[in-house]
């Protein structure tokens, strides 16, 4: 499963949708992309005026790794591999080369909506991403 993939769309999705309401911005101003391909030749042309979600580093959460590898059940010991809880840093970047105002009102509803929703599970976000 795309696990990794799926929490970025989330993200993307939940903050578009914020950006919409907050700035009148149409959809599709939120997108997932490497923000290093602003300055590549051709391929910054999806990336002009839009806030940019970039996968930055991904980090094990070791404070939750000791957990039982066993589990006991009926008398019977069975072995498992314990679930991994990761660490996603992203970096938002706004990309509105004429509108400079316009980035930085963008970053700045970004944070408002990271304050207000700093918690992603699939019971507080749309539908679509329900398990």
């Amino acid at each position: 499963m795309e696990i990794i993939h799926t929490a970025l769309t989330l993200i993307q999705t939940e903050l578009d949708q914020y950006v919409q309401r907050q700035l009148q911005q149409p959809a599709g101003t939120v997108v997932l992309g490497n923000v290093a391909m602003i300055e590549s030749e051709g391929n910054n042309v999806d990336l002009l005026n839009k806030a940019i979600i970039t996968l930055v580093n991904i980090e094990e959460e070791s404070t939750l790794k000791n957990v039982p590898h066993h589990r006991i059940t009926n008398g019977s010991v069975r072995y498992e591999n314990p679930p991994i809880v990761l660490n996603l840093y992203i970096l938002v970047s706004a990309n509105f080369p004429t509108r400079y105002g316009d980035s930085l009102e963008l970053i700045s509803t970004t944070l408002e909506f990271f304050q207000g929703q700093n918690h992603f599970t699939p019971f507080n976000s749309r539908p679509i991403f329900r398990i």
